[in-house]
């Protein structure tokens, strides 16, 4: 049988913010007579709201008999401005035999705070228009901001600049 003997990563009560990365390690054993491979699943959960942020599972790692080692696996706590810093949360840690997650199977969890920002924008899908231009051609650049803080952010510029190019623009100001 599988049984998590510690969660090293994180400590209870441990800060984030949204958009971190939380490394989650847990040392797992294996108190079986045979080796197995084992997995952990992480579990980001809003406990009072009772949704699950987001969810990741590691590699597999080979743990023989009797013996114990650590799994780790990355969840990145996603840029949305719905997660509430009031709540509560935990970091739910499944851990198990790979192709045996009904059966031979541990759990265990973790508080942890989750904080908002109070300022700032993400820029996505940065395109280039055409995405190849000749010496002197105009090219149009263009991007989504988004606003992932908690306060409204306002007089924002877009720069772009290329050393390679000899380029430095500065769009005007943008809400």
């Amino acid at each position: 049988t599988v049984k998590i003997r510690e969660i090293k990563e994180p400590d209870t009560g441990d800060d984030f913010n949204v958009g971190d990365t939380i490394t989650v390690e847990v040392r797992v054993e294996n108190n079986d007579d045979d080796n197995h491979d084992f997995v952990i699943e992480a579990i980001l959960f809003d406990v009072t709201d009772g949704e699950e942020i987001t969810s990741e599972q590691s590699d597999e790692l080979n743990i023989d008999e009797n013996e114990d080692d650590t799994i780790s696996v990355d969840l990145k706590i996603p840029l949305d401005e719905n997660i509430d810093e009031d709540n509560d949360f935990r970091i739910f840690i499944r851990a198990f035999e790979d192709g045996e997650d009904d059966t031979n199977c541990a759990e265990d969890s973790v508080k942890v705070e989750i904080n908002q920002l109070d300022e700032g924008v993400i820029v996505e899908d940065p395109r280039l228009t055409p995405s190849i231009a000749s010496c002197g051609e105009s090219v149009t650049a263009s991007a989504t901001v988004k606003n992932v803080g908690k306060d409204d952010e306002r007089n924002l510029r877009f720069r772009i600049f290329s050393n390679q190019l000899n380029l430095d623009k500065t769009s005007d100001l943008f809400d």
